[in-house]
């Protein structure tokens, strides 16, 4: 059956950049973004990487290029439960949206 997710974070944005650190509190998690390019030379690739103690890792690595309509994408991640970043790269963008998802059965009634 289909999990029902809820955002979680969201980004938004059309420079270069990271974020700071954030954990995921579930096992598992997905990112979705959209990139509106400014022109045909637009580009954009983001790092999504571990953080901790012990060192960094690029868990994954996603590109988009050189489009002239916008192009949303997602990704499922089956981890969770550590600190990730965002190593966003982006060149003439009118603008990026990144939206991070986790599974709302995780989430206890408040």
């Amino acid at each position: 059956p289909a999990i029902q997710m809820t955002n979680y974070a969201e980004i938004v944005g059309k420079y270069t950049g990271s974020t700071t650190p954030f954990r995921i509190p579930t096992p598992y998690w997905e990112l979705h973004y959209n990139v509106t390019p400014a022109d045909s030379n637009a580009a954009f690739s983001m790092d999504v990487r571990e953080a901790s103690d012990s060192g960094e890792k690029t868990i994954r690595t996603l590109t988009w290029r050189e489009g002239k309509i916008p192009d949303p994408r997602e990704y499922r991640f089956f981890e969770g439960g550590k600190d990730y970043y965002l190593s966003i790269t982006a060149n003439q963008l009118k603008e990026y949206r990144i939206i991070i998802q986790i599974p709302l059965k995780y989430i206890r009634d408040t």
